[in-house]
């Protein structure tokens, strides 16, 4: 049965959704983008993804939202989302944590770093490098003490958050950060090696980077 049609495209935000729609085998059309398809130019004229146009019209747009309703519909009881309210509240902590939080830091550090589309201002990168360096160390504070975001076993925190830290895991943390942060690059390792992240998992940069990245010089 039909479930119905998404945009992704391939931006960070989308791949929590793609990993649920492979994890499930779910029967949903999808999209790279809004070229071409005015219902979803229409019902989302922002054109931000992921967005998703159910079979029977609703339309949502979000990641956490979609997630939260296919998770809803095909696995309202999965040990991913926690087994008590506790941590049920802890898994909603992290991943608005990394989505709202960590997620844009990390952009205002790499985007200008790598000239997408964010002018170079050297105040604001070390700036925003900074605040997410404190960000970080909120992994890595708690994974010192437990294998995984919530305790000993990985659940939806956990893949949201790698999922959505792959750019600065692969552009950012290199050796030197990896050493500093040793709870949470192995962590990280773990985690990919789940059948739902490395599913998903952009294959073209290598997960963990030696070098970060420089500026990229406009005048080259």
């Amino acid at each position: 049965m039909s479930f119905g049609t998404a945009i992704l495209g391939p931006r960070t935000r989308p791949l929590a959704v793609k990993a649920l729609i492979r994890y499930y085998n779910l029967d949903i059309t999808v999209y790279d983008s809004f070229d071409g398809h005015p219902e979803f130019e229409r019902a989302f004229p922002r054109k931000m993804v992921p967005v998703l146009i159910t079979t029977e019209g609703l339309q949502l747009s979000e990641a956490l939202a979609i997630c939260q309703y296919i998770f809803a519909k095909v696995d309202p009881q999965c040990e991913w989302l926690g087994i008590n309210d506790e941590e049920r509240a802890q898994i909603a902590m992290w991943t608005s944590f990394v989505n709202s939080d960590v997620l844009p830091t990390a952009g205002y550090v790499f985007k200008p770093l790598k000239g997408d589309n964010m002018p170079y201002n050297e105040e604001s990168v070390a700036r925003h490098d900074q605040k997410l360096a404190t960000q970080m160390n909120a992994f890595e504070m708690t994974l010192a003490h437990q294998p995984f975001l919530i305790g000993d076993r990985y659940t939806w925190a956990d893949i949201y958050c790698v999922l959505m830290l792959w750019k600065p895991f692969a552009w950012l943390f290199d050796q030197q950060w990896q050493q500093q942060h040793p709870h949470t690059t192995e962590w990280f390792q773990i985690m990919l090696e789940q059948p739902v992240v490395a599913d998903v998992y952009p294959q073209h940069e290598p997960p963990l980077c030696q070098e970060r990245i420089k500026r990229v010089d406009p005048a080259t």
